[in-house]
């Protein structure tokens, strides 16, 4: 079964493709600016798995399995830790993925466009963190 079969989920994923497609356009067209052209195939792969992942509901998979691997490693009672952990380590990747981002675009190809879609990637990637820290109920101390 496909992870959200409904209109919003569909309408998610439509989100998702349309912000995919112009990023792939950019990319065509910043062909001769690698830096520019750098980040519009970064945001097209992010937009492109997002919306892959918002119908066949990966993380839960992956959710799933850890799981089972934490508890096979007899961590279960460690789980809060972990959660504290695997959050934190998704932050400061994404932290340290822009922070390269935006430190390998030379200042003057920075231009409006490109500082906005910067801005939507730290957005996005914030929004990640956030869901899955509020998903796993980091700092809780609860399941």
């Amino acid at each position: 079964m496909l992870g959200d079969p409904d209109a919003l989920g569909w309408i998610t994923v439509g989100a998702y493709i349309g912000a995919f497609v112009p990023c792939i356009a950019c990319a065509r067209l910043d062909r001769a600016i690698p830096p520019r052209r750098l980040l519009w195939i970064v945001l097209a792969s992010v937009t492109g798995l997002l919306g892959v992942n918002k119908q066949l509901d990966l993380q839960s998979w992956l959710m799933s399995h850890g799981r089972d691997l934490v508890w096979a490693l007899g961590l279960y009672g460690r789980r809060d830790v972990l959660r504290l952990v695997s959050v934190s380590v998704l932050a400061l990747s994404f932290v340290a993925g822009l922070a390269a981002l935006h430190r390998h675009m030379h200042p003057m190809s920075l231009d409006t466009p490109l500082r906005i879609a910067l801005a939507g990637l730290a957005l996005l990637a914030a929004f990640v963190v956030a869901r899955l820290a509020v998903f796993h109920e980091v700092g809780r101390g609860q399941d």
